[in-house]
């Protein structure tokens, strides 16, 4: 169907009602997400309808965050795929699904945070900072250290934290090499935030570095 249908409205729908049973089956969670990514890298990445890439792929983030817990190839298939539509689309993501794929990616990097596996809370917050999402802009890089010094969790401030949360999660792991790459890939105007400054200052303290201090 992916392969040879005319995709209209009608067999998009059976499309993704026919992967939707494969969920029910077990063992069948990569065999449906290896249909979305042909789906979505074969058809309606060249056609670039809105619309229906949007439902497929959060659908397809969806279907990810779900099976997180079995830790295997699940992230690094998503990636693959990430890195696939940055080449084939001319434009970034629609905001809508940008934003429903940040919640979800959000969702499942706090899960780990909170279970203290601050590596995987990390890498699913660099999924979420992924340039495929540019459209997201400066304000959704720019808060996260509100949800780490706050523990403030609404579905808007989770669409937006990933880069202060992938900093804590370095501090967290010592791995401050990771916190100073991090810190030097954030916007200025997030560098400069206080909350920002606030983290850098520990990295400092742990690391004896004067200079950072100040």
């Amino acid at each position: 169907m992916i392969d040879i249908a005319q995709l209209t409205e009608q067999s998009f729908r059976a499309i993704m009602g026919r992967i939707h049973v494969l969920l029910k089956m077990k063992g069948a969670v990569r065999l449906a997400c290896g249909c979305l990514d042909m789906l979505i890298n074969k058809r309606l990445a060249p056609i670039e309808n809105d619309d229906w890439l949007s439902q497929a792929f959060v659908f397809r983030v969806w279907i990810t965050v779900q099976d997180k817990a079995q830790e295997g190839n699940s992230v690094e298939d998503l990636k693959s795929l990430l890195d696939k539509l940055v080449k084939q689309l001319s434009k970034p993501l629609g905001k809508s699904a940008t934003h429903a794929a940040q919640i979800l990616l959000w969702k499942a990097s706090e899960s780990f945070y909170l279970q203290k596996k601050y590596d995987q809370s990390s890498i699913w917050c660099r999924i979420a900072l992924h340039k495929v999402f540019d459209r997201s802009g400066e304000l959704n890089h720019a808060k996260i250290s509100r949800w780490v010094c706050q523990h403030v969790r609404s579905d808007i401030m989770a669409a937006t934290d990933n880069n202060r949360r992938v900093l804590m999660c370095a501090i967290q792991v010592n791995d401050f090499g990771m916190a100073a790459e991090t810190f030097n890939d954030m916007p200025e105007a997030t560098q400069n935030a206080p909350l920002t400054r606030l983290l850098m200052f520990k990295v400092a303290l742990r690391t004896e570095d004067e200079d950072l201090g100040e």
